[in-house]
């Protein structure tokens, strides 16, 4: 019992200290009128809790209770008191720093926590049925080469296939005797046009033999 008023009383102390230190912070605040409102509510705001939180564990030791549960208790009440003191206590310098102009002050970060994605619902495509007997595909036919009756170096005919449809001389059925020279035909077309000499009926020789 008296460990626990001691602890009480150590803990008076350093709220008594905070309340201090919150004090001399509201008159830099008027000073120089950089405090924001809802840090003060906040400072307040948590010295009541503490200050509510000693006046529990007063209570509590008038209370008649087993010896070990309430000591349990009041070491996790201890232990919470000084984890908010100290935080408190980091808070309080920070600010302060603040004030001095050595800092700016920086907004917490929010933290957002990522919404899962819906699941969307993908439908297969069906397979379709494929016919049982399947005939390869037919490859295309081949152009079909004709024959063609081509000249040889020793001037005669012969059947050849043909290869290519261009620069092909294709010779005729006729046999080589029915064609003509082009000399004998100029020829023949220069007689053709000579004038003709009609001969008189009566116009005859006579050849006497000697």
């Amino acid at each position: 019992m008296a460990q626990n008023q001691r602890e009480i009383n150590r803990l008076k102390h350093i709220i008594e200290e905070k309340d201090r230190e919150i004090e001399m912070l509201r008159e830099n605040e008027d000073g120089s009128g950089r405090m924001d409102p809802g840090i003060r509510e906040d400072f307040a705001r948590r010295v009541d809790e503490l200050e509510e939180m000693i006046k529990k564990l007063a209570a509590s030791n008038n209370q008649v209770a087993p010896r070990d549960t309430r000591i349990n208790e009041l070491e996790g009440m201890v232990k919470g008191l000084t984890e908010e003191l100290l935080d408190l206590k980091a808070e309080v310098r920070k600010f302060g720093k603040v004030l001095e102009g050595k800092e700016e002050l920086k907004p917490k970060p929010e933290i957002r926590r990522a919404r899962p994605a819906p699941e969307k619902m993908v439908k297969r495509p069906e397979a379709s049925p494929q016919p049982a007997n399947k005939q390869p595909a037919r490859a295309p036919a081949e152009p079909e080469t004709g024959t063609a009756t081509i000249m040889q170096p020793d001037g005669t005919l012969a059947e050849e296939p043909r290869m290519n449809h261009d620069d092909l001389i294709v010779a005729g059925n006729r046999p080589a005797k029915m064609y003509q020279t082009k000399a004998n035909r100029e020829y023949r077309g220069k007689e053709e046009k000579k004038p003709l000499i009609y001969a008189d009926e009566d116009d005859t020789v006579e050849i006497k033999k000697k």
